[in-house]
Protein backbone atom coordinates (compact mmCIF):
# COMPACT_ATOMS: atom_id res chain seq x y z
CA UNK A 1 0.00 0.00 0.00
CA UNK A 2 2.67 2.52 0.51
CA UNK A 3 4.67 1.55 -2.58
CA UNK A 4 1.23 2.19 -4.46
CA UNK A 5 0.42 5.05 -3.00
CA UNK A 6 3.90 6.67 -3.24
CA UNK A 7 3.55 5.26 -7.02
CA UNK A 8 0.64 6.71 -7.72
CA UNK A 9 1.84 10.59 -6.66
CA UNK A 10 4.52 9.78 -8.99
CA UNK A 11 3.02 8.82 -11.91
CA UNK A 12 0.25 11.58 -11.43
CA UNK A 13 3.11 13.72 -12.61
CA UNK A 14 1.53 17.28 -11.52
CA UNK A 15 3.25 19.88 -12.56
CA UNK A 16 6.11 21.50 -10.46
CA UNK A 17 5.10 23.89 -8.37
CA UNK A 18 7.51 27.65 -7.07
CA UNK A 19 9.43 26.00 -4.78
CA UNK A 20 10.40 23.09 -7.22
CA UNK A 21 10.35 24.75 -9.83
CA UNK A 22 12.94 27.69 -8.26
CA UNK A 23 15.03 24.52 -6.89
CA UNK A 24 14.70 22.85 -10.44
CA UNK A 25 16.40 25.76 -11.97
CA UNK A 26 19.08 25.65 -10.21
CA UNK A 27 19.98 21.93 -10.75
CA UNK A 28 19.56 22.35 -14.14
CA UNK A 29 20.67 25.19 -15.91
CA UNK A 30 24.20 25.53 -13.19
CA UNK A 31 26.84 22.83 -13.97
CA UNK A 32 27.09 20.27 -10.97
CA UNK A 33 30.31 22.36 -9.43
CA UNK A 34 28.21 25.13 -9.58
CA UNK A 35 25.78 23.55 -7.32
CA UNK A 36 28.18 23.86 -4.11
CA UNK A 37 27.47 27.43 -4.81
CA UNK A 38 25.14 30.11 -3.17
CA UNK A 39 21.62 28.73 -5.43
CA UNK A 40 19.61 31.78 -7.14
CA UNK A 41 16.17 31.85 -5.80
CA UNK A 42 17.23 31.47 -1.54
CA UNK A 43 16.99 27.56 -2.40
CA UNK A 44 18.69 25.29 -0.05
CA UNK A 45 19.21 21.68 -0.13
CA UNK A 46 21.99 19.24 0.40
CA UNK A 47 24.74 19.18 -1.37
CA UNK A 48 24.27 15.20 -2.37
CA UNK A 49 21.18 15.66 -2.82
CA UNK A 50 21.45 18.19 -5.42
CA UNK A 51 24.65 16.16 -7.23
CA UNK A 52 22.35 13.52 -7.43
CA UNK A 53 19.45 15.37 -9.05
CA UNK A 54 21.99 16.76 -11.66
CA UNK A 55 23.01 13.28 -12.88
CA UNK A 56 19.32 12.22 -12.77
CA UNK A 57 18.53 15.77 -15.28
CA UNK A 58 21.23 15.02 -16.83
CA UNK A 59 20.74 11.26 -17.87
CA UNK A 60 16.83 11.11 -18.36
CA UNK A 61 15.96 14.65 -18.97
CA UNK A 62 14.90 18.03 -17.26
CA UNK A 63 11.16 16.96 -16.42
CA UNK A 64 9.28 15.90 -13.60
CA UNK A 65 9.89 12.54 -13.93
CA UNK A 66 13.29 12.38 -13.68
CA UNK A 67 13.84 15.32 -11.17
CA UNK A 68 11.50 13.27 -9.13
CA UNK A 69 13.31 10.01 -9.45
CA UNK A 70 15.65 10.39 -6.83
CA UNK A 71 12.82 11.33 -3.81
CA UNK A 72 10.67 8.27 -5.20
CA UNK A 73 13.34 5.93 -4.62
CA UNK A 74 13.65 7.95 -1.17
CA UNK A 75 9.76 6.95 -0.11
CA UNK A 76 10.02 3.82 -1.37
CA UNK A 77 12.80 2.76 0.54
CA UNK A 78 11.47 4.60 3.99
CA UNK A 79 8.87 1.80 3.56
CA UNK A 80 10.97 -0.79 3.44
CA UNK A 81 13.45 0.51 5.85
CA UNK A 82 10.82 1.01 8.29
CA UNK A 83 10.14 -2.82 8.83
CA UNK A 84 13.82 -3.50 9.22
CA UNK A 85 14.52 -0.49 11.68
CA UNK A 86 10.85 -1.56 13.75
CA UNK A 87 12.37 -4.65 14.73
CA UNK A 88 15.40 -3.32 15.84
CA UNK A 89 14.34 -1.06 18.23
CA UNK A 90 10.25 -1.74 19.50
CA UNK A 91 8.17 -4.47 20.51
CA UNK A 92 7.21 -7.60 17.90
CA UNK A 93 3.32 -6.22 18.60
CA UNK A 94 4.64 -2.31 17.54
CA UNK A 95 6.55 -3.56 14.32
CA UNK A 96 3.12 -3.80 12.11
CA UNK A 97 1.46 -0.64 13.22
CA UNK A 98 4.70 1.38 12.49
CA UNK A 99 5.11 0.03 8.97
CA UNK A 100 1.45 0.70 8.94
CA UNK A 101 1.47 4.46 9.55
CA UNK A 102 4.75 5.01 7.99
CA UNK A 103 3.35 3.71 4.56
CA UNK A 104 -0.04 5.76 4.71
CA UNK A 105 1.28 8.97 6.37
CA UNK A 106 0.27 12.08 4.10
CA UNK A 107 3.80 13.90 4.23
CA UNK A 108 6.31 10.90 4.05
CA UNK A 109 3.94 10.47 0.48
CA UNK A 110 3.30 13.88 -0.71
CA UNK A 111 7.17 14.44 -0.56
CA UNK A 112 8.22 11.13 -2.45
CA UNK A 113 7.11 12.88 -5.63
CA UNK A 114 8.18 16.13 -4.67
CA UNK A 115 11.57 17.84 -5.85
CA UNK A 116 12.93 18.94 -2.52
CA UNK A 117 15.64 16.75 0.18
CA UNK A 118 12.18 16.18 2.43
CA UNK A 119 12.01 12.08 1.48
CA UNK A 120 15.86 11.77 1.41
CA UNK A 121 16.06 13.23 4.95
CA UNK A 122 13.59 10.24 6.22
CA UNK A 123 15.18 7.94 4.49
CA UNK A 124 18.49 8.93 6.03
CA UNK A 125 17.51 8.73 9.38
CA UNK A 126 15.98 5.11 8.99
CA UNK A 127 19.07 4.19 7.98
CA UNK A 128 21.02 6.15 10.55
CA UNK A 129 19.32 4.21 13.36
CA UNK A 130 20.42 0.73 11.54
CA UNK A 131 23.46 2.09 11.20
CA UNK A 132 24.02 2.86 15.24
CA UNK A 133 21.92 -0.90 16.55
CA UNK A 134 24.98 -2.55 14.83
CA UNK A 135 27.35 0.17 16.01
CA UNK A 136 26.08 -0.59 18.88
CA UNK A 137 26.64 -4.32 18.86
CA UNK A 138 29.44 -4.61 16.86
CA UNK A 139 33.31 -5.08 17.96
CA UNK A 140 34.51 -2.59 15.36
CA UNK A 141 37.17 -4.45 13.52
CA UNK A 142 38.63 -2.73 10.88
CA UNK A 143 36.38 -3.18 8.07
CA UNK A 144 33.28 -2.39 10.36
CA UNK A 145 35.02 0.92 11.03
CA UNK A 146 35.30 1.89 7.37
CA UNK A 147 31.56 0.96 6.97
CA UNK A 148 29.93 3.33 9.80
CA UNK A 149 32.58 6.45 8.96
CA UNK A 150 31.02 6.28 4.73
CA UNK A 151 27.23 5.92 6.68
CA UNK A 152 27.75 8.66 8.75
CA UNK A 153 29.58 10.69 5.16
CA UNK A 154 27.23 9.88 2.92
CA UNK A 155 24.29 11.03 5.35
CA UNK A 156 25.56 14.38 6.04
CA UNK A 157 25.66 15.36 2.23
CA UNK A 158 22.30 13.92 1.91
CA UNK A 159 20.29 14.95 4.97
CA UNK A 160 21.00 18.84 6.53
CA UNK A 161 19.29 17.26 9.74
CA UNK A 162 21.93 13.97 9.84
CA UNK A 163 24.03 16.13 11.94
CA UNK A 164 21.59 15.92 14.87
CA UNK A 165 21.27 12.21 15.25
CA UNK A 166 25.23 11.96 14.66
CA UNK A 167 26.10 14.17 17.46
CA UNK A 168 23.91 12.59 19.84
CA UNK A 169 24.83 9.17 18.78
CA UNK A 170 28.39 10.60 19.22
CA UNK A 171 27.81 11.54 22.80
CA UNK A 172 25.92 8.10 23.71
CA UNK A 173 28.32 6.05 22.14
CA UNK A 174 30.96 7.62 23.73
CA UNK A 175 29.82 7.86 27.53
CA UNK A 176 28.76 3.88 26.70
CA UNK A 177 32.34 3.50 26.35
CA UNK A 178 34.65 5.39 28.60
CA UNK A 179 35.51 2.55 30.41
CA UNK A 180 36.69 0.34 27.44
CA UNK A 181 39.92 2.36 26.01
CA UNK A 182 40.24 -0.01 22.45
CA UNK A 183 36.79 0.91 22.02
CA UNK A 184 36.93 4.67 22.46
CA UNK A 185 39.97 4.76 20.03
CA UNK A 186 37.91 3.09 17.23
CA UNK A 187 34.62 5.30 18.28
CA UNK A 188 36.87 8.34 18.34
CA UNK A 189 38.11 7.31 14.84
CA UNK A 190 34.73 6.99 13.28
CA UNK A 191 33.14 10.04 14.72
CA UNK A 192 36.03 12.20 13.71
CA UNK A 193 35.56 10.91 10.08
CA UNK A 194 31.96 12.39 10.17
CA UNK A 195 33.23 15.17 11.96
CA UNK A 196 35.27 16.27 8.99
CA UNK A 197 32.82 15.30 6.34
CA UNK A 198 30.34 18.20 8.34
CA UNK A 199 33.41 20.43 8.38
CA UNK A 200 34.16 20.22 4.67
CA UNK A 201 29.86 20.61 4.07
CA UNK A 202 29.69 23.34 6.05
CA UNK A 203 32.90 25.73 4.60
CA UNK A 204 31.48 24.43 1.08
CA UNK A 205 27.56 24.80 1.93
CA UNK A 206 26.13 25.49 4.76
CA UNK A 207 27.56 28.57 5.92
CA UNK A 208 26.02 30.30 2.91
CA UNK A 209 22.13 29.39 3.87
CA UNK A 210 22.93 30.79 7.55
CA UNK A 211 23.73 34.32 5.83
CA UNK A 212 21.15 34.30 3.41
CA UNK A 213 18.96 36.84 4.50
CA UNK A 214 15.54 36.57 2.68
CA UNK A 215 15.93 32.90 3.53
CA UNK A 216 16.18 33.35 7.37
CA UNK A 217 13.23 35.85 7.41
CA UNK A 218 11.16 33.54 5.58
CA UNK A 219 11.63 31.02 8.73
CA UNK A 220 11.67 33.54 11.46
CA UNK A 221 8.14 32.74 12.63
CA UNK A 222 9.92 28.76 12.98
CA UNK A 223 12.32 30.20 15.38
CA UNK A 224 11.64 30.30 19.63
CA UNK A 225 11.00 33.81 20.05
CA UNK A 226 12.95 35.87 22.34
CA UNK A 227 13.85 36.98 24.84
CA UNK A 228 13.80 33.38 26.71
CA UNK A 229 10.74 33.59 28.93
CA UNK A 230 7.43 31.58 30.28
CA UNK A 231 6.06 32.24 26.63
CA UNK A 232 8.78 30.50 24.75
CA UNK A 233 7.89 27.08 26.92
CA UNK A 234 4.44 27.21 25.48
CA UNK A 235 5.64 28.04 22.55
CA UNK A 236 7.69 25.03 21.99
CA UNK A 237 4.72 23.38 23.54
CA UNK A 238 2.99 24.36 20.73
CA UNK A 239 5.33 23.32 18.00
CA UNK A 240 5.48 19.67 19.68
CA UNK A 241 2.09 19.16 19.44
CA UNK A 242 1.00 20.50 16.18
CA UNK A 243 4.18 18.29 14.75
CA UNK A 244 2.28 15.12 15.02
CA UNK A 245 -0.65 16.63 12.74
CA UNK A 246 1.78 17.95 10.39
CA UNK A 247 4.00 16.24 9.56
CA UNK A 248 3.09 13.00 11.38
CA UNK A 249 -0.03 12.62 10.16
CA UNK A 250 -2.05 12.06 13.47
CA UNK A 251 -4.18 12.96 15.43
CA UNK A 252 -2.90 15.53 17.74
CA UNK A 253 -4.45 14.32 21.42
CA UNK A 254 -4.03 10.82 20.92
CA UNK A 255 -0.61 10.94 19.54
CA UNK A 256 1.23 12.84 22.01
CA UNK A 257 -0.36 10.33 24.58
CA UNK A 258 0.92 7.27 22.91
CA UNK A 259 4.51 9.16 22.37
CA UNK A 260 4.73 9.72 25.80
CA UNK A 261 4.12 6.34 26.65
CA UNK A 262 6.37 4.89 24.09
CA UNK A 263 9.06 6.87 25.21
CA UNK A 264 8.76 5.16 28.32
CA UNK A 265 8.47 1.70 26.81
CA UNK A 266 11.35 2.68 24.66
CA UNK A 267 13.76 3.98 27.46
CA UNK A 268 13.23 0.57 28.96
CA UNK A 269 13.55 -1.77 26.02
CA UNK A 270 16.55 0.13 24.28
CA UNK A 271 17.74 3.16 26.36
CA UNK A 272 20.44 3.84 23.81
CA UNK A 273 18.04 4.75 21.24
CA UNK A 274 16.38 6.66 23.71
CA UNK A 275 18.93 8.84 24.47
CA UNK A 276 20.07 8.84 21.07
CA UNK A 277 16.66 10.13 20.30
CA UNK A 278 16.24 12.58 22.78
CA UNK A 279 19.56 14.24 22.41
CA UNK A 280 19.01 14.66 19.00
CA UNK A 281 15.72 16.19 19.65
CA UNK A 282 17.93 18.72 21.46
CA UNK A 283 20.12 19.51 19.37
CA UNK A 284 17.44 20.42 17.18
CA UNK A 285 16.03 22.96 19.70
CA UNK A 286 19.30 24.58 20.45
CA UNK A 287 19.53 24.96 16.78
CA UNK A 288 16.23 26.64 16.48
CA UNK A 289 17.44 28.59 19.80
CA UNK A 290 20.54 30.07 17.74
CA UNK A 291 18.42 30.61 14.86
CA UNK A 292 20.61 27.58 12.67
CA UNK A 293 17.30 25.31 12.40
CA UNK A 294 13.76 26.64 11.68
CA UNK A 295 11.06 24.10 14.01
CA UNK A 296 9.22 24.19 10.91
CA UNK A 297 6.24 21.23 9.57
CA UNK A 298 8.07 20.03 6.31
CA UNK A 299 12.04 20.54 7.92
CA UNK A 300 10.73 18.18 10.69
CA UNK A 301 10.13 15.56 8.22
CA UNK A 302 13.34 13.91 9.09
CA UNK A 303 11.53 13.14 12.43
CA UNK A 304 8.67 11.51 11.67
CA UNK A 305 9.87 7.72 11.21
CA UNK A 306 11.21 8.22 14.57
CA UNK A 307 7.53 9.38 15.94
CA UNK A 308 5.77 7.04 14.35
CA UNK A 309 8.41 4.24 15.73
CA UNK A 310 7.45 5.69 18.95
CA UNK A 311 3.85 6.01 18.62
CA UNK A 312 3.56 2.55 17.95
CA UNK A 313 5.30 1.27 20.73
CA UNK A 314 3.16 3.70 22.46
CA UNK A 315 -0.24 1.68 21.26
CA UNK A 316 1.63 -1.74 21.92
CA UNK A 317 2.28 -1.13 25.43
CA UNK A 318 -1.42 0.43 26.18
CA UNK A 319 -2.68 -2.78 24.14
Amino acid sequence: MGAVLRLLGYFGNRSLWFDEAALAINIIERPLSALFKPLEFHQGAPAGFLALEKIAASLLGPGEFALRLFPLICGLLTVLWTARVARLYVSPGAVPLAIALVAVNPSLVYYSSEVKQYSSDALVTLVLLWAFAGLARSDLPGKKIIAFGLVGSVAVWLSHPAVFLLASAAIVFLVAARADRPRMVRLIFILAVWAACFAALYFMSLRQLESDGSLLDFWAQYFPPHPIGVHTFWWLFDVFSISFHDPAGIAVIPGMSFFVVGCAAVFRRNPTLGWIVGGAGLAVVGAAFAHEYPLGSRLLIFAVPIMLLIVAEGVAAVC
